[in-house]
């Protein structure tokens, strides 16, 4: 009875570690709490054979030219295809990777001015975010 348990709980652990990791991947945009605008096609050209995806899609006419280049660099990337995660900070995701853009003029920046070993160091941080610590900027500057 304890042994069967005991599966069942491990089970269940895995199970889910599979099921988050599945989510991370294909749900969420670059490492964000954004879901793909385009999920339901982006799954089922992921899981569907080509030749059944190509005929849903024809069928409901839908213009798949960004599953079908597989040849997608950095320089090719579509701007227009990046969705704004915050105030300045947008990004997007394909197969070669995630590809996250932050535009500087856009962000509100916090500066934070410190003295370290005499010298004077300066920190932008974004509005919003946790003071940068003395201690860990001392460490990183030695």
């Amino acid at each position: 009875m304890l042994k069967k348990n005991f599966f069942k709980f491990f089970l269940a652990i895995f199970l889910s570690i599979i099921f988050s990791n599945f989510l991370i991947k294909n749900v969420f945009i670059a490492n964000s709490p954004k879901i793909r605008p385009n999920l339901d096609y982006y799954l089922a050209q992921k899981f569907f054979p080509k030749d059944l995806f190509n005929k849903i899609s024809k069928r409901n006419n839908v213009n798949n030219a960004q599953f079908q280049n597989k040849g997608l660099i950095f320089s090719q990337i579509n701007k227009n295809n990046f969705i704004p995660i915050n105030k300045g900070v947008y990004a997007t995701d394909l197969k070669k990777g995630n590809y996250i853009l932050i535009k500087e003029n856009e962000v509100e920046w916090v500066i934070y001015t410190f003295s370290i070993n005499g010298k004077e160091i300066k920190i932008k941080v974004p509005k919003g975010e946790p003071t940068p610590n003395q201690k860990v900027l001392e460490a990183l500057y030695k």
